[in-house]
């Protein structure tokens, strides 16, 4: 019980997730989310119980869900600029260097997973507070501003749930 009062949120989130995959929000389905939830929890519990850095891997429900609508935003707005980009010829891929302020590496990697999700661009590497991304039509060549262009949005939110601030 001591894991439900700790991760309920994660609880919820992963019982609204089954449901939604299910296509189905009856009671039967929402116990059997929950106790697929449960045991997803008590397991992950027990493997990390000795790793202080758990807590790392967390990230706060309401971020998480404006992370995802965010997400989702850039992927089809950067789909269409990448068509656009395509069908016109106007494309000149470059490797370009992005420094992220995010201290927490979980979600450093979760920054450049997001990045090679966006359609036009591919992180290549990830040192410590570095990206290396392949951008397929640069606008910009100030760090700063492919930062921003890149990975702003990203970084943004997740900032707000930095533990390492």
């Amino acid at each position: 019980m001591r894991y439900i009062r700790q991760y309920y949120d994660t609880t919820l989130l992963l019982v609204l997730l089954w449901c939604i995959l299910s296509e189905d929000f009856s009671l039967f389905t929402l116990g059997i989310g929950l106790l697929f939830s449960l045991i997803t929890i008590l397991i992950l519990n027990l493997m990390f119980s000795n790793n202080d850095d758990v807590k790392n891997y967390r990230i706060p429900p309401r971020l998480f869900l404006w992370y995802i609508i965010v997400l989702f935003f850039h992927i089809v707005h950067s789909g269409l600029q990448v068509s656009k980009a395509v069908i016109t010829g106007n494309c000149n891929p470059e490797v370009v260097t992005i420094r992220t302020s995010v201290h927490n590496h979980w979600y450093q990697c979760i920054i450049a997973n997001s990045v090679t999700l966006t359609p036009g661009t591919v992180t290549i590497d990830k040192t410590d507070h570095y990206l290396q991304v392949l951008w397929l039509s640069p606008t910009t060549n100030d760090p700063k501003e492919q930062a921003k262009i890149i990975i702003g949005p990203f970084e943004k939110i997740l900032m707000k749930g930095d533990y390492h601030k």
